[in-house]
């Protein structure tokens, strides 16, 4: 049995067209405060973005203080260079974190290996 196909709603519809305009990541609530107008509730936003992180169209990290921050990210796998102090985020492709997470799980076992590598510092218009 395959998973339920996910209704695009207007208010889903709103979420993402709001985050194609954005190119750093964007929590929950800045994400509710900038979309005011719209009429969408922070509930629906919540839930539309765990659907969307769930679906693989969305890219997710936990920031310093343990928040969720979301953005429209391709479907290749990458990873993220983030600057801490305005939100920039710039794709990379890291080979050698491939291959080193192939190694480490064969070492141990492991086997359908996943991971997410997230580079946080300061970018140059910041320092």
């Amino acid at each position: 049995m395959s998973a339920p196909t996910k209704r695009n709603t207007r208010q889903r519809t709103a979420i993402i067209d709001f985050l194609k305009t954005r190119k750093e990541f964007i929590s929950a609530k800045e994400l509710y405060s900038e979309m005011e107008d719209s009429k969408v509730g922070l509930s629906t936003i919540y839930r539309a973005l765990s659907d969307l992180v769930n679906d693989g169209d969305l890219d997710v990290f936990i920031d310093n203080d343990g928040e969720s921050r979301f953005r429209l990210c391709g479907s290749h796998h990458h990873h993220h260079l983030l600057c801490r102090k305005c939100g920039k985020s710039v794709e990379f492709q890291a080979p050698e974190a491939e291959a080193l997470a192939e190694r480490l799980g064969a070492s141990e076992g492991f086997s359908e290996m996943e991971h997410r590598l997230e580079i946080i510092g300061t970018c140059q218009e910041c320092a």
